[in-house]
């Protein structure tokens, strides 16, 4: 969408909650959804977390920390705040990422809105606080007391750490769980748990790997870089951190994608999240082409909560995954060497 702004107010984010669209995460900078084409606006430190180079120079930028110099046409891609509606039946995710967590309130399968909010450090008490606090919050603007099902997706040392001292992950791989939310204590009548296959695939890259086309392969960028093959079977790789990416960091992810080329004949490759620009310059360099998609997690949760056949079906991929790590694989360390 298009739209002309002017110059007052001059603070972008305030013009455009004017026109009606919403942050999800309050302006924060953690989310990354509040994305607009404005060449004109110089890219911000923030830009460069979200964005490729690439896109930087296309003019895609964050509203949420621009000013304006004055009148300007910007192109949006911000969804607009939900007009407020009394729910009758909801139920409500909690995608509990690396980096960030996004909150939803859902009815009939659809996703009436989404909190985004930074996740904090693998700690019990915190992570069951934020999918506790904010689904209250979502409850109370929208008038309901409490969800009857709420869904808690993350990544295996994520889910770990929200089940709590002396819980075993195990007790919930290949298969989901729904208990009584008292068990975590949840702001529900129960919570579905999906599917953990392993410790290298939790229930979030769960939810992720089905947002793709059997026969591809999938990166997940963030704190530290996953690489899944959907297939026949399902191979999730060793994370490799990525705190201070550079050359070192680019060979391994590079090789495991050559790797995964060699054992299995996939079609494409998805990205999901950034990658640190080393490691886009090493997969560019090799002639790595990849499609950039957004976060499909949030509705493949959505789905899960309106369609037990959805459950069946994330049931039967997580019984398709064996871990893979890449540092007992010799031929993976040949592929190092080389690249």
């Amino acid at each position: 969408m298009k739209l002309t702004l002017s110059p007052t107010p001059k603070n972008l984010r305030e013009a455009l909650e004017i026109e009606g669209f919403r942050f999800p995460c309050g302006g924060k900078g953690v989310c990354g959804r509040c994305r607009v084409k404005a060449p004109l606006i110089p890219p911000t430190a923030l830009d460069y977390r979200f964005f490729s180079e690439a896109e930087i120079n296309e003019g895609m930028r964050l509203a949420c920390d621009k000013t304006i110099g004055g009148a300007m046409e910007i192109e949006c891609y911000m969804q607009k705040a939900p007009a407020p509606r009394k729910l009758y039946d909801p139920t409500v995710s909690a995608v509990l990422g690396g980096t960030a967590s996004e909150i939803s309130i859902i009815e009939d399968g659809d996703i009436i809105e989404t909190l985004v909010l930074p996740t904090p450090k693998p700690d019990t008490i915190k992570l069951r606080s934020l999918a506790g606090k904010n689904a209250v919050e979502l409850y109370e603007k929208y008038g309901v007391a409490k969800a009857s099902t709420m869904l808690v997706a993350g990544t295996p040392e994520i889910m770990e750490a929200f089940f709590g001292r002396g819980a075993d992950i195990s007790d919930y791989s290949r298969s989901g769980d729904t208990v009584e939310a008292s068990l975590f204590d949840m702001p529900s009548e129960e919570v579905y748990l999906p599917p953990i296959p392993n410790g290298y695939m939790g229930s979030l890259e769960l939810l992720e790997l089905d947002g793709i086309p059997e026969g591809s392969l999938l990166i997940l960028g963030g704190k530290a870089v996953k690489i899944i093959y959907k297939g026949e079977t399902v191979a999730p790789i060793s994370a490799l951190p990525m705190e201070k990416a550079g050359e070192s960091e680019a060979r391994a992810v590079y090789a495991a994608i050559k790797y995964f080329g060699e054992q299995y004949d996939f079609s494409d490759i998805y990205l999901v999240g950034k990658l640190p620009s080393p490691i886009e310059a090493r997969l560019q360099k090799g002639g790595i082409i990849y499609k950039t998609q957004e976060s499909a997690a949030t509705a493949r949760a959505a789905a899960a909560l309106s369609d037990n056949k959805f459950k069946t079906r994330l049931d039967k991929l997580a019984r398709k995954a064996y871990a893979l790590d890449l540092s007992e694989e010799e031929r993976w360390q040949e592929l190092l060497a080389l690249s």
